[in-house]
């Protein structure tokens, strides 16, 4: 269990060995370490899903970790999270607009029914 990147070992100096929470946290950086350090196809579903959870939790500190593990995948994982983010809120916008779209059509049937506003 050898710590690979300059950024844990820098965290490992500002917690304190007998905090159980200092302690766990550098468990989890330690684990993102570590898998990010590893194929992807050997993560199995279950370690895939941890490190999900794990990198919502400690965005920055993932961000940080596969960074300087893997300076060339990290920016290719940057320009995708951008793309998919930019998906996200096209869609998010098209629904919204289809939502206000659908509002009115209900309210004209309302009115045309004798509805009151």
């Amino acid at each position: 269990m050898k710590i690979k990147t300059t950024y844990i070992k820098n965290k490992i100096k500002e917690r304190n060995f007998n905090s159980e929470t200092d302690r766990k946290y550098i468990e989890d950086l330690m684990y993102i370490e570590r898998k990010l350090s590893m194929d992807a196809s050997r993560w199995g579903y279950a370690g895939a899903m941890v490190l999900g959870f794990k990198k919502d939790e400690y965005t920055k500190e993932y961000n940080s970790i596969y960074k300087e593990l893997n300076p060339k995948g990290f920016k290719k994982y940057v320009k995708v999270e951008q793309e998919r983010k930019k998906e996200r809120n096209e869609f998010s916008e098209k629904m919204r607009k289809e939502e206000v779209e659908e509002l009115k059509e209900f309210k004209k049937m309302w009115k045309e029914s004798g509805g009151k506003e």
